[in-house]
């Protein structure tokens, strides 16, 4: 999972935002699927990350917060202040 999103990042990076999400997207279900909340919390807020530059604002937001509640429910304090960071960009 941390590869799958070490991936995205590199897309993210070098302005390949489709294929960064399709790989956060990997990440996140990898994450779920090992019932893992600060992998989940990190992999949504990627996602966030990624959504804007796609101009999908309203889907960010949401990512951000529900990787902020997650983050907030296990005591994650870098997941706390990373999503509510992005939230306001």
């Amino acid at each position: 999972s941390d590869a799958l999103r070490n991936l995205g990042s590199i897309a993210w990076y070098q302005g390949r935002y489709e294929e960064a999400r399709t790989y956060f997207e990997q990440s996140l279900e990898d994450e779920r699927r090992l019932e893992n909340p600060r992998g989940i919390a990190m992999a949504l807020d990627t996602l966030g990350s990624v959504s804007l530059p796609l101009g999908d604002l309203d889907t960010a937001q949401e990512l951000y917060l529900e990787a902020s509640r997650i983050a907030t429910e296990i005591g994650y304090k870098p997941g706390i202040s990373n999503a509510f960071n992005n939230l306001r960009s």
